[in-house]
């Protein structure tokens, strides 16, 4: 195997190992909770429930449960719908660095391993540990997107490790649960851009299923290349070179957690118009002009796509569009992607106002924040405007473990018990704790 694939395997059985440190365990705890709560907030989406009814197989009698249902599924199977679910309204967490993706991609699938496993509460949080140190490492690394390459790649080899992990993997087998994982799921970044499809929901969900199988590959002695990310054809000759990053603590303690339903890319900017809101009534508006760093332009404010919205999945990552629903409403939540919404003439007739620039202090000032600032030139003369660096949530700014648990509650589904929400959190809760997961599972599946 190559240095690199040796060294992440070594880094992952020492994290296997060791005693976790109480703000670790803390921090998995947290994104679990937010994890689970995002997930059931999308129970009842369309696309969700077609992947329940794709997927769930009467067949299946062991495998893995799907949340919020009482069907089963293989454990890929499940790890996908589960993710999704996850997923879909863009409100799980995020990284930031020379490549942004959501870690938490990882942890539905990890969980149904860990059911099948029947493991421990302390093994699901190591897993998801290691998994946040792989995928994580891998984004601050190098940068994917400007060779086209995904994010999805760092879900596949954190799921891979968190996997192997849970699996009782030796090192060696660990090196091929890794090389496998890389070696399969190299996605393209196109996912991400122009109108948006349904499966930018999926793409994350499907490589940690991927990073599942391959670690359950290894376990029986499938073996993978042997030069995945430094041989020749392997990653770093379609990225370039790969700089893991010596830091030696745990990079899910430097995560963020979203607090609006849009790319994290514009969680800044929202913040800033809820800020203006009242400070401005829209019939004085003669335009906004939004100002963030290069990241944010390309993904949320470069394509015309971005200024008429036909799809959740393109408003979600529109900056002209979260920020005049914000400014507009003074406030944003998952009733701002309906078609209904998307298709408001007050909101269609703001949108033409709004300019999104490039601003070079912010692209040359901290590359683990996306910043913006916001100017309104008013219709009678004058300016009002707004800034945000650190957005609520992020690690600098962040959101606390009972602030996640609010959150919760308010994604929690009208329709199901308060004393289902509540036991679930108590049982995340205890999870270092508890002798199995099952517990937990049995839960979000009732």
């Amino acid at each position: 195997m190559d240095s690199l694939t040796k060294k992440l395997a070594s880094q992952a059985l020492r994290t296997a190992r060791t005693r976790l440190s109480g703000d670790a365990v803390r921090a998995a705890q947290t994104r679990m909770l937010d994890t689970i709560a995002c997930a059931f907030a999308a129970y009842d989406d369309e696309l969700c429930a077609r992947l329940r009814r794709i997927l769930a197989s009467p067949s299946v009698t062991r495998g893995a449960r799907i949340w919020g249902a009482s069907s089963r599924a293989t454990v890929e199977d499940a790890a996908l719908v589960n993710g999704t679910m996850a997923r879909y309204l863009d409100l799980n967490d995020t990284i930031l660095g020379r490549t942004s993706g959501h870690p938490s991609d990882t942890i539905p699938a990890l969980m149904a391993l860990a059911e099948e496993r029947g493991a421990s509460g302390e093994a699901l949080l190591r897993a998801i540990i290691i998994s946040y140190d792989l995928y994580c490492g891998l984004c601050n690394g190098v940068a994917l997107a400007e060779k086209g390459v995904d994010q999805v790649i760092a879900a596949a080899l954190g799921a891979a490790g968190g996997s192997a992990c849970l699996l009782g993997l030796d090192e060696t087998r660990t090196e091929h649960a890794l090389a496998l994982a890389v070696s399969a799921n190299v996605g393209l970044f196109n996912v991400r851009m122009g109108s948006l499809s349904e499966w930018k929901a999926c793409a994350g969900p499907n490589a940690a299923r991927n990073g599942v199988f391959a670690a359950r590959l290894a376990s029986e002695g499938v073996t993978g290349p042997s030069g995945v990310f430094e041989g020749i054809g392997g990653l770093e000759a379609v990225v370039g070179k790969i700089v893991w990053p010596e830091d030696g603590g745990h990079f899910i303690l430097k995560t963020h957690i979203k607090r609006h339903p849009v790319c994290y890319h514009g969680q800044a900017a929202v913040d800033a118009a809820l800020d203006l809101h009242g400070r401005m009534a829209d019939a004085d508006v003669a335009k906004v002009r939004i100002e963030v760093n290069r990241m944010t332009f390309e993904v949320m404010g470069r394509e015309a796509s971005r200024w008429d919205p036909r799809t959740r999945e393109t408003a979600d990552h529109s900056l002209p569009y979260v920020v005049a629903v914000s400014l507009l409403s003074g406030k944003i939540s998952a009733a701002a992607f309906t078609d209904e919404a998307l298709a408001s003439p007050k909101t269609r007739a703001f949108l033409p106002k709004i300019e999104v620039a490039e601003l070079p202090a912010f692209t040359h000032g901290d590359a683990n924040t996306s910043p913006a600032r916001i100017t309104i030139t008013l219709a009678a003369g004058g300016h009002v405007s707004a800034e945000t660096i650190y957005p609520i949530g992020h690690c600098n700014n962040p959101m606390s473990h009972d602030d996640v648990e609010k959150k919760f509650g308010t994604l929690w589904p009208r329709e199901r018990s308060i004393g289902q929400a509540k036991t679930i959190v108590a049982e995340v809760a205890r999870l270092q704790e508890a002798a199995s997961v099952t517990p937990l599972i049995d839960e979000l599946c009732r």
